[in-house]
């Protein structure tokens, strides 16, 4: 998790940087579950999600709009849809079959 910490803070200012030139989303989630997390130092939420079956492939969602209508609970089950912009990155490491992408939430529900 300690590194996780660290790669949000040098991916925040690309994230904040590229939101008017990102275009459309490299993909649509519809109703996935996933747990948010609050990280502090980064002063962000994001929703990770674990696929199925496997021990290393994950996605972590960035959620920079704060100002809707949704409200955050730490640790908690969410199911969530909306529209993902890939990450690219190459200046820091996450987790090897981890993802990271910035998300525009157009629905979220707890578990």
């Amino acid at each position: 998790m300690k590194i996780l910490k660290y790669i949000l803070l040098f991916a925040l200012p690309l994230i904040f940087s590229c939101q008017d030139e990102m275009g459309e989303p490299d993909k649509t989630i519809e109703n996935v579950t996933g747990t948010l997390r609050y990280y502090n130092e980064a002063d962000i939420w994001a929703i990770h999600y674990y696929y199925p079956g496997t021990i290393d492939s994950a996605d972590l969602y960035l959620i920079k709009d704060t100002n809707n209508d949704f409200s955050f609970e730490e640790g908690k089950k969410v199911t969530v849809s909306g529209s993902c912009y890939l990450l690219e990155e190459e200046s820091f490491s996450v987790p090897v079959g981890t993802t990271v992408y910035y998300i525009i939430i157009t629905d979220l529900t707890y578990e």
